[in-house]
């Protein structure tokens, strides 16, 4: 089994929405971001963590960054969906844990859900003072309904093979950590060569593309919220060198930490 593995980091935001009335099919991919997909008018099936689940009218699926899925929807002329994507720094504290336990699926969204999404939609569009803690209270409004009458999916851990669940789960709680494959190989007792090729056969990436995506994403963190200099954050989040850090954050979000300080602290 070969995943898609799609690298979307959020630039200076922690959640995205978008809106499509094209309905189209998406081949098995996953992310390195929770994502909530919901269906307004489609029908069709979900294939997700190897199950297949049926789309149906104001249907909703919450995933975590484990999940793989695969979308096949048949929608009508008013047919649309709305994609919210966010990172771990997004949601409140006390609901991240809930939501790790997904992924969670709603095939009746009710109207006081439906509209709060649409509203996070209209919102995301707006350029104004304040408005990302607006969209961020939205977001809270969403994930606490979510949580409370969402069922959860519990089949991912028949999908992924164990070692590298528990890896990426270990990456993404501690992205700042002396990590290196040798030493997680080891930690579930695999040999490092066996434990590479089993990192990418599941997530179709590699075992340092992953760990660097996840270490970016924490000093993005830190650079929106502290004042650590980059020096300072590349090393809280991993990197052993300046040059280092300078040159895998350009890599993956297209400028480097000075750049993105600057343009986070000009948006606020």
């Amino acid at each position: 089994m070969k995943g898609i593995y799609k690298l979307d980091l959020f630039g200076t935001k922690d959640i995205h929405v978008n809106k499509n009335t094209v309905i189209k099919d998406y081949v098995k991919h996953w992310h390195n971001y929770y994502e909530i997909i919901y269906y307004s008018g489609c029908d069709g099936e979900c294939i997700l963590n190897g199950e297949s689940y049926e789309i149906t009218k104001d249907c909703l699926f919450m995933l975590t960054l484990n999940d793989f899925h695969e979308i096949k929807p048949r929608g009508g002329e008013d047919a649309f969906y709305i994609i919210i994507g966010f990172n771990e720094f997004a949601p409140a504290e006390q609901l991240l844990q809930k939501i790790n336990n997904g992924p969670y699926i709603i095939h009746n969204t009710d109207k006081t859900l439906s509209d709060k999404i649409v509203e996070m939609y209209d919102e995301f569009q707006k350029d104004y003072e304040f408005g990302d803690i607006y969209l961020s209270g939205l977001l809270n409004c969403v994930l606490t309904k979510i949580l409370s009458n969402g069922t959860v999916v519990t089949n991912k851990a028949s999908v992924i093979h164990k070692s590298v669940k528990n890896a990426i789960s270990y990456i993404t709680s501690n992205p700042g950590a002396d990590i290196n494959l040798n030493e997680l190989a080891r930690k579930y007792n695999l040999a490092p060569a066996y434990f590479s090729k089993l990192f990418h056969q599941n997530t179709g990436i590699t075992f340092k593309k992953f760990l660097n995506s996840r270490r970016i994403e924490y000093a993005r963190k830190l650079l929106k919220d502290n004042d650590l200099s980059v020096t300072e954050a590349a090393l809280e989040s991993g990197f052993s060198t300046h040059s280092q850090f300078v040159a895998v954050f350009k890599s993956l979000t297209g400028m480097t930490p000075s750049e993105y300080r600057k343009l986070k602290k000009d948006s606020n």
